[in-house]
């Protein structure tokens, strides 16, 4: 999957989602991936490569080399009990991001990124250092994470994509369309829902968009 999305999607159309990898979150991470590619973008997230054919690391550097565009999600970097620790993930990925866009090659340097935090000034507490990026709040919102993604990917494009009230409506409309596609596919709802078949659901997803953009003929 990712060796055909590096072939066919041009870079400034390629969007590196770094967002947690929990059941909470879930709901957000598949409207975030729907929400991309309902705008005309391509979602690339560790999730797309399992493999162990190197190291995860050096996988994550190089999709970041791929990507024009970075949305990143810091609402988890926060204890989820007395005795846990905060996960790092998300910040250490929007530096690397970040170094990518200051010190990289001219193409490097074209990135833009988006910062969401579940709550607004939430991110002072926990990475203070993103103080005048402006991040958006999503409030464990779907609709309102699709408002911020959409708003994003609409920066500077004319024609606009479609507006996020369309693009939840359209998400609504697939989710109930679900069952039968699932069906159609000879999966079921159980199958996909793991975040480890999250593969299956992302192609779902995607080719159910290609299909409502195709004109029938």
């Amino acid at each position: 999957m990712a060796a055909a999305r590096k072939r066919s999607v041009p870079y400034d159309r390629q969007v590196f989602l770094n967002c947690p990898f929990d059941d909470d979150y879930y709901p957000l991470l598949r409207a975030a991936v729907f929400t991309i590619h309902a705008c005309g973008f391509t979602a690339r997230i560790a999730l797309e490569n399992t493999g162990s054919e190197s190291v995860r690391l050096d996988r994550l550097v190089q999709m970041i080399g791929e990507c024009g565009l970075g949305i990143h999600d810091l609402s988890r970097v926060r204890l989820t009990s007395p005795t846990d620790l905060p996960r790092f993930n998300m910040p250490f990925e929007c530096g690397v991001f970040y170094g990518a866009r200051r010190f990289g090659a001219k193409a490097q340097a074209r990135k833009r990124f988006l910062l969401l935090d579940k709550e607004p000034f939430q991110y002072q507490k926990t990475m203070s250092d993103a103080a005048g990026l402006d991040p958006r709040a999503h409030g464990n919102d779907s609709e309102k994470l699709i408002a911020c993604v959409r708003d994003f990917l609409a920066e500077g494009l004319d024609p606009k994509p479609m507006g996020p009230t369309r693009i939840s409506a359209l998400y609504s409309e697939f989710q109930l369309a679900l069952p039968a596609i699932t069906a159609k596919a000879e999966l079921t709802l159980a199958d996909i829902e793991p975040l480890s078949a999250f593969n299956d659901w992302y192609l779902l997803a995607t080719r159910w968009l290609l299909q409502q953009a195709t004109p029938p003929g």
